[in-house]
């Protein structure tokens, strides 16, 4: 997550919009996002999340099963720059989780907006999760599942991202429709 996205200003700030992230109209994106059953908890957790990282380069992560908003687990203590990892006790329960039937939201923040990196996907993945929802600090969210595998000679990687952002003239709708093309992740980006 450490490449800059030509459709965003590398001056973006990482304030959260609170006015927008309280209102009905976000309700509404996060009941898209993760579903009527799992809404106001995810919706809670987003807000906490934001809270805790206005006005920062840090990400919060929380794991919630979609089937009832329950909260998994979380990791509210990384201390790098646009990062956040699953700790060993985390990707256990999710594990244990998943193994007892739990349908798995991955949720976390993203201070500057950016669409899913490829460690975001990879731990989509790795753990089973049926989608993951990155809480962008301006207000709008990112939703994506997989739908499908990479294409022959793709990888889930930096390096094969930022040649799709180029590839697809660094438009983000382009960008976006190339990540359900080329690797088989469905990406909606809701404001």
């Amino acid at each position: 997550m450490s490449e800059e996205a030509p459709w965003r200003d590398e001056g973006t700030r990482r304030e959260v919009d609170f006015g927008r992230v309280g209102s009905k109209s976000y309700r509404a994106l996060v009941r898209h996002a993760a579903g009527e059953r799992a809404a106001d908890a995810v919706l809670e957790g987003i807000r906490r999340m934001l809270r805790h990282r206005s006005g920062t380069p840090y990400e919060d992560l929380y794991v919630h099963d979609m089937r009832d908003g329950s909260l998994v687990g979380s990791v509210v203590n990384a201390r790098a720059p646009k990062r956040v990892e699953f700790t060993e006790g985390l990707a256990k329960a999710t594990s244990e989780a998943v193994d007892d039937g739990a349908e798995i939201a991955i949720v976390h923040n993203h201070p500057d907006g950016f669409p899913p990196s490829a460690a975001d996907i990879r731990s989509l993945i790795a753990n089973r999760a049926r989608r993951c929802i990155i809480a962008c600090h301006d207000g709008s969210l990112y939703v994506f599942e997989i739908v499908g595998d990479p294409v022959p000679g793709y990888s889930i990687d930096d390096a094969t991202i930022r040649m799709l952002s180029q590839l697809r003239g660094g438009s983000e709708p382009d960008l976006l429709r190339g990540y359900e093309e080329s690797l088989g992740v469905r990406v909606e980006h809701l404001r």
